[in-house]
């Protein structure tokens, strides 16, 4: 019998990167970034049950069904949006501020 080799698909790939917690905030940053820009609900969504299923987090279809709502309404945004993520994967962390520098103009 010719021993054939099997490839991992994409979302096996991806779900194996995002059980590296560094990947996994790397991720949720850029996620977090497009969300501010574009608002797309369903995209988030997404993202965020992909990062708990990598991280063997439980996501009831009750807490992603009221963050989308929150979220479709523009209820959470900013420290909220910050909160109710931490209170949907059990999050404990630290936000370091780092104050910005000038634009250089020429």
């Amino acid at each position: 019998m010719k021993n054939e080799r099997r490839f991992r698909t994409f979302e096996e790939y991806h779900l194996e990167k995002l059980q590296d917690p560094e990947d996994a905030l790397g991720y949720l940053m850029v996620v977090l970034d497009e969300f501010a820009r574009d608002h797309d609900v369903e995209s988030l969504i997404y993202s965020l049950q992909t990062i708990a299923k990598a991280q063997g987090i439980k996501l009831d279809e009750l807490d992603t069904q009221e963050l989308e709502t929150e979220l479709s309404n523009n209820s959470v945004m900013g420290w909220g949006l910050l909160d109710a993520l931490a209170a949907l994967f059990d999050l404990n962390f630290n936000i370091t501020f780092v104050e910005s520098l000038p634009a250089f103009s020429n």
